[in-house]
């Protein structure tokens, strides 16, 4: 982690504008990427969970707020 943002990060965001440069920050150092690749294995994982349960609409319903979280936060 960045020197930088560890300070901003102990500092509690208590500057105007510190939060904004520690997204920066988090961008610049690839973690908005990395953050995006892991909740997509994370979601297939959870989407190859469901394929074990029988087709109903509360499979169904999963299936949909797993891709929802994921349309979510892209």
């Amino acid at each position: 982690m960045a020197p930088e943002l560890l300070e901003v990060i102990g500092s509690e965001f208590v500057e105007e504008g510190s939060l904004q440069r520690a997204l920066q920050l988090v961008e610049q150092g690839g973690g908005i990427e990395a953050a995006r690749r892991l909740a997509r294995r994370e979601a297939d994982a959870a989407l190859a969970s469901l394929e074990q349960l029988a087709d109903c609409p509360a499979k169904r319903a999963l299936q949909l707020m797993v891709e929802y979280v994921l349309h979510r936060i892209y």
